[in-house]
């Protein structure tokens, strides 16, 4: 359920030098803006996904002739990448199969463009609910055999031990899906999270820290919750739907997070 939606959002943001890592069988590739990109390089350690994916890519874009298609795991050394790291880095799906998640996203913090370079994933994995997170783990080994997925992994953590820079996090379907917007850790300086004027610092009834902006836009104030996660600062947002329009991100709690 609005998968697509989310697939689509995140693959018209490649641009530049681009690279997708587990590309199955390319299920994102129509979602491309093909003239925003320079180079298109797709990955996935299995042979005959990549095939299908070839195919599907030339069939759609059949004048576009500067995309690789690579069998391998991404954690493997990339033919010719780009002098400079790649601009756009896409994933969606992946941390649930691959042995070492933590790890694959330092890779590819390394295969980025130091300076600009974005990392966008759409990941599956522990819920907001106990209740829930309880028939995932019950799951999990069947359905790993079955499918090779852990659809019971800690997103959240698996992205702090990667140590890169968070810039998003959504979390959608009871928490399970996840949207997720990383850099490597030498990001650009000078820049500001939105919300951060006018913040107001309150503790609730429930003991926690809440932060309520007002809307830079002069839009409908925001409320935060902060946590803590290691060494992390962790803002919950909750936010308000406008009157009358249908934004899927009026759905979703956004998570930004900041070093400590």
């Amino acid at each position: 359920m609005f998968l697509g939606r989310l697939r689509k959002s995140l693959a018209k943001r490649a641009h530049g030098d681009v690279l997708e890592v587990s590309v199955g069988t390319g299920r994102n590739t129509k979602y491309y803006d093909i003239r925003k990109c320079k180079r298109i390089t797709m990955v996935d350690q299995s042979g005959e996904m990549v095939k299908i994916a070839t195919e599907k890519f030339r069939e759609l874009y059949p004048q576009y002739k500067q995309c690789s298609f690579l069998a391998q795991p991404a954690e493997d050394p990339m033919p010719s990448p780009p002098p400079s790291g790649y601009d756009t880095i896409i994933q969606t799906m992946g941390l649930c199969s691959t042995p070492k998640p933590s790890a694959l996203l330092q890779r590819l913090g390394t295969l980025a463009n130091q300076k600009h370079g974005q990392i966008l994933l759409l990941e599956h994995g522990r819920s907001h609910y106990s209740w829930l997170n309880a028939i995932l783990d019950d799951l999990a080994a069947h359905h790993a055999d079955r499918y090779g997925c852990w659809w019971n992994r800690d997103i959240g953590k698996i992205v702090e031990e990667s140590g890169l820079e968070v810039q998003k996090i959504k979390r959608y379907h009871l928490g399970t899906t996840w949207w997720i917007e990383l850099r490597p850790k030498g990001k650009v300086k000078g820049e500001r999270s939105h919300g951060e004027k006018g913040t107001k610092r309150e503790v609730g009834h429930d003991g926690a820290t809440y932060l309520s902006t007002s809307s830079q836009s002069g839009g409908i104030p925001n409320k935060h919750r902060v946590i803590g996660i290691g060494n992390l600062k962790v803002s919950l947002e909750f936010t308000k739907a406008k009157s009358g329009k249908n934004d899927e991100d009026s759905n979703g709690i956004v998570l930004a997070f900041s070093s400590q």
